[in-house]
């Protein structure tokens, strides 16, 4: 019997591992806020909007990746990276263009 519940707990943890390969990170608290010097260069146009650095994970650290200009996409806005509250947690939201609906 102690075989049965060995191989059932082993299936059980590899299913468990398999789903969490492919879920989004979430952790417990979200992280502090460090301050970053931003160098935002001049609007090249009037159609730019400008795209906010942030930090990505590079590895085993973070590296800033710095903000740029963007030509904005008609019927579009850019909605910056976020930090999102989720029930087990936080999850990083990555910046997106989003379609703008119902003007």
């Amino acid at each position: 019997m102690t075989i049965i519940k060995s191989i059932l707990f082993s299936v059980l943890v590899l299913f468990a591992l398999s789903s969490i390969s492919s879920a989004q990170l979430v952790v417990l608290k979200k992280p502090i806020r460090l301050k970053v010097v931003v160098v935002k260069t001049v609007k090249p146009g009037k159609n730019f909007v400008w795209i906010e650095g942030q930090w990505k994970v590079n590895g085993n650290k973070h590296i800033w990746v710095n903000g740029r200009w963007s030509k904005n996409r008609p019927g579009h806005r850019w909605i910056k990276g976020h930090w999102k509250r989720k029930r087990y947690g936080w999850i990083w939201v990555a910046g997106h263009w989003s379609l703008v609906t119902g003007h």
